[in-house]
């Protein structure tokens, strides 16, 4: 029989191996494949690589024979790279994708063939899955000045579980500006018969986008479009649009259609924001529907032509639903956005449904991602909200707020689409539960005001504990070792394991790097992993005296596991650490926290990729100052009092700031009245 754990494991392996894989791709490799050459071109020969590999293996067998050619040779680089360029570019022709690989891969200047080399080795390993996180990679590479960024994937899983069980067989879909793909990509994973199309100005957006669906068993019918699309005939209607358009886009062309062609009014010339909705609009087959990405500003601009198209869209029903997202989703660009949810305007309709989550979402990197179980509650209160439920607010809580709105209340705002002028109400609204919760809340204040003092008088000791040793700068007797021979490391979970993993409200508390603090696990905030799968994860569990180091993003933070954290679960970007016998974990806990071993820490995660990150392998290598046990325990008593005092002073102030809080609302709403005599006036 089948063991299904294996399977598990296997996915897992395969994961991590992949993202260790584009880490090096995405590293000190690629900026010596590159030379003085463009990021761009860098990443076209990788997905070219993945293309080749897994979408004409003929090609790709040819490509490893002129790899191994080329380095029995020494020959110049280049011309690998046009050899593989041309292969390229027969296979996009042969899909009807246009081609033009040769060109751009002449813009790579490295000189070593074994470089290159190893790159092609490097693409032999990674599958079609892997190819959207290629894309996710370069546009974190790209920074925040380019335009041409991709929608983020939990974007498009939030859309496709919008779309679930709403996707009719035959349905024609398209997105008249795709760019890697992500979103026909999406509606292809969401199921049923149907038919992809999509459109876009760049020829690399058009091969991307190809690629991505060929890849992953799908197909588009892909053309060249225009950034003013409006101003060409409509070609097609459809039943579904899945768009992220350009933002707050100025345009290089005039608007050529007659006022009496635009479906609401003719849009500003300075914003192109509007003539996208309405191109939207007019390309939607009767009953059919589209999500649009578009910026906050659309959804209150007080433009007068642009204040007009939203009012008509409005009052004719092509607004069904907004959703507020949160900052810093996407790689490329600060703006923050919302999800609109239009369809044609049959007839009118009594409410529009608002969304806010701008408050979700998790830190990876520089970027906020929406987790599985905030996806669900959004598509979950849509599909309440559709089916007439009157309780379509219930599931978002603890993620984010929802509300109808009638068209009437809407005129009352002046036909503003954002979300939070409708649930004002909620914002304000306080929960009586925590205003109950104020005397237990005092209480806790008294005593961590009590432990706090008991924590002062420990270490105010501290000062007669240590004594300076004159010259060298550490005693002869002291050991100096790498940390990896004095304990075992143990990297995090895969992100794809993370997310698989199945929550519970009462399960095993999964520790992120926003959980260290102090030195210690803070775990009030932490997600809960159902108890049976937490099980089944045990080679993540963490015992008493296990350090906890982060590796990814803010590198370097420890923190120690206490007898209350054992059998909890450390997350993807965590090393777990486990100390020798002869080693105490408090002293290795300093030595790591100490300034040297940050520096030499961080030296080494500035140059590693995008993101800021240590491999364990690299982090074994850290030069350790040893001490005799004795000493190492002692150096651990000390400095635990000094722990102790910071985690009891900042528990102190931490319970005193949410009382306040509490109090605040209380009194200045009139829940709570104060008690305290008046002062007197002279």
């Amino acid at each position: 029989m089948r063991d299904p754990g294996s399977s598990t494991a296997r996915d897992e392996t395969e994961t991590a191996r992949s993202e260790a894989i584009i880490t090096e791709l995405f590293g000190p490799l690629a900026d010596r494949v590159r030379g003085a050459g463009s990021q761009g071109a860098y990443v076209n020969l990788l997905l070219s690589s993945i293309f080749l590999r897994n979408c004409a293996r003929s090609s790709w067998a040819d490509v490893r024979e002129d790899v191994r050619q080329s380095l029995d040779a020494q020959s110049d680089p280049r011309q690998l790279l046009r050899i593989i360029g041309s292969r390229t570019d027969i296979a996009l022709r042969e899909h009807g994708l246009p081609p033009g690989i040769s060109s751009t891969l002449d813009d790579l200047r490295g000189d070593a063939i074994e470089d290159l080399a190893h790159v092609i080795r490097l693409c032999e390993d990674l599958g079609p899955k892997d190819f959207s996180a290629l894309l996710d990679r370069f546009g974190a590479w790209l920074g925040t000045h380019d335009e041409s960024f991709f929608t983020p994937r939990s974007v498009v899983h939030l859309i496709v579980q919008m779309l679930n069980g709403n996707l009719r067989e035959a349905a024609r879909i398209h997105d008249p500006y795709v760019r890697g793909g992500e979103l026909l990509l999406g509606a292809l994973e969401a199921g049923g018969l149907i038919a992809l199309s999509g459109a876009s100005p760049s020829d690399d957006m058009l091969r991307f986008a190809g690629m991505n669906l060929l890849l992953n068993g799908g197909q588009a019918d892909l053309s060249r479009g225009t950034t003013a699309p409006w101003n060409q005939p409509v070609t097609r209607q459809v039943d579904l649009i899945l768009t992220n358009p350009p933002f707050n886009n100025k345009g290089s062309s005039a608007i050529n259609v007659g006022e009496e062609d635009w479906v609401f009014a003719p849009p500003p010339g300075h914003n192109r924001n509007y003539a996208w909705l309405q191109h939207v609009m007019v390309s939607l087959e009767p009953a059919g529907k589209a999500f649009v990405l578009m910026p906050n500003q659309a959804a209150v601009s007080v433009d007068k032509q642009e204040h007009l198209i939203r009012k008509r869209m409005i009052q004719q029903g092509a607004v069904e639903f907004m959703i507020a997202l949160p900052r810093q989703l996407f790689a490329t660009t600060t703006v923050p956005a919302m999800i609109w949810g239009l369809r044609s305007p049959l007839e009118r309709t009594d409410s529009v449904l608002f969304i806010d989550i701008r408050q979700a979402g998790s830190k990876q990197g520089k970027q906020r991602v929406l987790d599985p179980a905030e996806i669900r509650a959004v598509a979950g209160s849509l599909r309440l909200w559709r089916a007439g439920a009157k309780d379509f607010t219930s599931v978002m809580q603890g993620i984010g707020k929802a509300a109808a709105a009638s068209i009437e209340e809407i005129e009352r705002q002046d036909y503003s689409l954002d979300p939070s002028d409708y649930l004002a109400a909620q914002l304000l609204d306080l929960d009586h539960r925590a205003l109950a919760a104020i005397p237990k809340m005092a209480a806790a204040v008294e005593l961590s005001a009590r432990q706090a003092l008991m924590a002062d008088k420990k270490a105010a000791t501290i000062a007669s504990e240590y004594r300076e040793v004159d010259g060298e700068s550490s005693p002869r007797h002291w050991g100096r070792t790498q940390i990896g021979e004095i304990c075992v490391m143990k990297t995090g979970p895969s992100h794809t394991l993370v997310k698989k993993a199945a929550r519970a409200a009462d399960g095993v508390p999964l520790i992120v790097p926003s959980n260290l603090r102090d030195h210690r696990i803070l775990a009030t905030e932490a997600e809960l992993i159902d108890a049976e799968v937490a099980r089944a994860m045990e080679r993540f569990q963490i015992m008493e005296d296990d350090i906890l180091f982060v590796r990814t993003g803010s590198v370097g933070p420890v923190a120690l596991v206490t007898a209350a954290d054992e059998g909890w679960l450390f997350g993807t970007n965590l090393i777990r650490i486990r100390c020798h016998e002869d080693i105490d974990p408090g002293y290795l806990l300093a030595y790591l926290s100490s300034r040297p071993a940050q520096k030499w820490i961080q030296a080494r995660t500035e140059s590693a990729t995008a993101i800021p990150s240590i491999s364990a392998e690299s982090l074994k290598r850290l030069p350790v100052n040893l001490p005799p046990l004795d000493e190492q325990r002692r150096v651990s008593d000390l400095l635990a009092k000094a722990d102790m005092q910071i985690t009891a002073h900042r528990a102190l102030a931490d319970t005193a700031v949410d009382l306040r809080t509490l109090l605040t609302d209380g009194l200045t709403n009139g829940r709570l009245i104060a008690n305290i005599p008046p002062r007197e006036t002279t």
